[in-house]
């Protein structure tokens, strides 16, 4: 997916498909907050294999300017990561979360080399 700029808070969506094209992720502001989400297109049903909130709007200390977000994925089109501004939000603290989709306990926004 091509660089985008987005405003935080304003409502707005960004996808970002896989190499493989099995899998997908996309971005929501939903206007207060951000989230990502990881997606099996295949699957009939519940096709959001994770989620999880990036930002909450009242939070964010720089929201006024224009950022720049993106989506990329490993060649093998398993594995992807959010960037805004060119870094992977969440790293700085490196905190485990729990995806309130699925329930599951894990490191998201893992460096792809």
């Amino acid at each position: 997916m091509p660089d985008c700029k987005f405003h935080v808070g304003r409502k707005d969506l960004f996808k970002g498909d896989s190499p493989g094209g099995r899998f997908s992720a996309f971005f929501e502001d939903h206007g207060d907050t951000g989230y990502f989400y990881a997606l099996d297109l295949e699957r009939a049903d519940d096709q959001i294999l994770d989620a999880v909130q990036v930002y909450n709007v009242a939070n964010v200390v720089d929201a006024d300017p224009p950022s720049e977000l993106s989506i990329i994925w490993s060649a093998d089109g398993l594995k992807c990561a959010l960037l805004i501004n060119g870094y992977p939000p969440g790293l700085d603290s490196c905190r485990p979360y729990t995806c309130p989709v699925t329930r599951r306990t894990r490191i998201l926004f893992v460096p792809i080399s």
